[in-house]
């Protein structure tokens, strides 16, 4: 029973990280268009500090809780609540989380569903958050409007997910390293929204958790494709 109490204490702190880094997305979101706007009665210089200020704060809480819930998937399992679930569902949620940022970058997603795909059992809110991760590196590592496609299809009874991107791609040393816990690519300001690495590392977690396999294919300057293959039960 504590061990099942345990497991939800820590999914709870997991979901309660993902939605304040999405706060501070928002946040940063805000403070680039500081200039633009004013609120009430607050100047834009007061707003403007008073935004870096509380974006400063909340980086570092998430921050501090990414490394505790890292520690934490690393020594044991977590306890999935799986379910019946429809993958498009699932990436169609996923999509909608990033609207805002895809907006704000100008950006596209095309989505190229296989027809009758068979539900598969896994855990709806972690499956979103995988597909959240990776389309958020393909928006926020594209140095133009970001263009993504994402592909279904059946191959030997396992359901895959394609993300395709043409964004600024990856060396071989660096598509090595990308699962690591906090790994960043290192290359200039690429963008606006700085996080701190949880991302692809508990993407592979979440993904081996379910008995899955994430690869990817990457070349500099001509793009990057995530293809998550997941079993259909």
């Amino acid at each position: 029973i504590q061990e099942s109490i345990d497991s939800y204490i820590e999914k709870q702190e997991l979901i309660k990280v993902i939605d304040k880094e999405a706060i501070l997305k928002e946040i940063c979101l805000v403070l680039n268009k500081t200039k633009q706007n004013q609120i009430l009665n607050v100047s834009i210089k007061g707003k403007t500090i008073y935004i870096k200020t509380s974006s400063s704060e909340l980086k570092q809480e998430i921050l501090l809780n990414k490394n505790n819930i890292l520690k934490r998937l690393k020594n044991k399992k977590i306890d999935l609540n799986k379910e019946i679930i429809n993958i498009h569902t699932v990436i169609d949620k996923s999509i909608k989380s990033v609207d805002l940022l895809l907006k704000n970058s100008n950006g596209s997603i095309v989505r190229d569903y296989s027809d009758n795909l068979p539900e598969i059992l896994a855990a709806k809110s972690e499956m979103v958050n995988v597909f959240v991760n990776i389309l958020e590196n393909s928006i926020k590592y594209s140095m133009n409007s970001p263009s993504i496609n994402i592909k279904t299809y059946l191959k030997n009874k396992n359901i895959v997910v394609s993300i395709t991107d043409k964004g600024i791609g990856m060396s071989k040393n660096v598509k090595s390293k990308i699962f690591d816990n906090f790994y960043r690519e290192t290359k200039g300001d690429i963008h606006n929204v700085k996080g701190h690495g949880l991302g692809l590392s508990y993407v592979k977690k979440i993904i081996d958790l379910h008995g899955g396999m994430i690869s990817v294919i990457s070349e500099v300057e001509k793009g990057t494709t995530f293809n998550i293959s997941l079993n259909v039960n």
